[in-house]
């Protein structure tokens, strides 16, 4: 009842009568104020957090720093070119695996994703589903000649950035760490835009995000300090990976339920194997910054998973078409693309009579 809902007049031209008038107001569904964080903004910033966690231990080790004492601690720079030497070979094996994923075929196949209209209805991938809009921007004028083009610069982009990257470790000593680790960070941001599909992305970093060098061994304490070396920069690299995967996943478009618990395994795998090695090392900041990146990313795929029917087997005694098979199963004949993506037929006037669909 709102306020001044009662009201009460008593009525003494007709003796002893009142009127008594209560205003009500029909309750609705019960609403409770909530607090809901952007999980994409979130998963950008922890994993911009990364990024400098992982560059301030890599910093502390390679080139030095001051201790909880105050005592000045020289890192393993102090020896000169056998360091400098063994950060370079490292980031020349990176770079074979950087120029895998430029010239993968999914980086053009998955081109397809960003146009809308026809020609982009079966490819989809991971940037919008039929139950999500896209979390990419799209151009509904873009052409597929206009998305070649622009994936030819983001290459290039990755060659340059690449370049940047061994022109700093060739230069690296104890007054250039901070341009070396950013370097590292621009050769991840030019791959994850080179990258149309988000779901391709994903595992395509992947091995980048598992990268570990061969093992050196040598005597002495010069054969020490590389091991550091070469421990502290596949960390670095490793971590720069992680965070440009914590980057896709914002953008990520999950098809179904078990797609999307799927891949939080595949990410959080990665995850979880640079925290033993964090751990096992003492790098807190990098090990901190990795367990709030995980928690987002959980987080992050859950919520989205949650709204997302499981996947089930279908079975058809014959053959139907596209659209026929769409309204049998969801009365909804516009959703005939998304059994088209899922079942990949010869020709959708003749789809499979067994399909793996969406339950609902």
């Amino acid at each position: 009842m709102p306020a001044e809902g009662l009201s009460v007049t008593e009525r003494w031209d007709m003796g002893r009568y009142f009127e008594i008038s209560i205003v009500f107001i029909e309750s609705g569904d019960r609403v409770f104020p909530s607090i809901t964080t952007s999980s994409g903004s979130l998963l950008d910033k922890l994993a911009d957090a990364l990024g400098v966690s992982s560059a301030l231990d890599f910093i502390r080790k390679i080139i030095g720093g001051v201790t909880a004492v105050i005592n000045v601690v020289e890192g393993v720079i102090k020896f000169g070119k056998a360091i400098v030497g063994m950060v370079v070979g490292v980031i020349a094996d990176f770079q074979v695996l950087v120029g895998s994923i430029t010239h993968d075929v999914r980086s053009i196949t998955s081109l397809a994703s960003l146009m809308t209209g026809d020609f982009g209805r079966y490819a989809n991938g991971n940037v919008s589903s039929v139950l999500i809009t896209s979390k990419k921007a799209k151009n509904s004028s873009a052409t597929m000649a206009d998305l070649i083009a622009n994936n030819t610069a983001n290459r290039a982009a990755v060659d340059a950035a690449m370049d940047a990257l061994v022109d700093a470790s060739t230069n690296l000593d104890a007054s250039s760490g901070q341009v070396f680790t950013d370097a590292v960070q621009g050769v991840m941001g030019a791959l994850v835009a080179s990258i149309a599909d988000p779901g391709s992305a994903i595992s395509l970093l992947g091995p980048l995000a598992s990268y570990t060098p061969a093992t050196f061994g040598g005597p002495g304490a010069i054969g020490a300090a590389r091991q550091v070396a070469q421990a502290a920069t596949s960390a670095l690299l490793r971590r720069a990976a992680l965070a440009a995967i914590g980057q896709v996943v914002a953008t990520y478009v999950p098809t179904s339920y078990d797609e999307a618990m799927t891949t939080m395994g595949v990410v959080t795998g990665f995850i979880d194997a640079e925290l033993l090695v964090a751990g096992d090392n003492g790098d807190d900041e990098s090990y901190s910054a990795l367990v709030a990146l995980r928690q987002a990313v959980v987080k992050a795929l859950t919520t989205t998973g949650a709204t997302l029917p499981r996947l089930e087997t279908f079975s058809f005694r014959t053959p139907m078409n596209a659209l026929s098979m769409a309204n049998r199963l969801y009365r909804d004949s516009t959703r005939a693309d998304e059994l088209i993506q899922q079942a990949d037929p010869i020709h959708p006037a003749f789809m499979p009579t067994t399909v793996k669909a969406l339950a609902k």
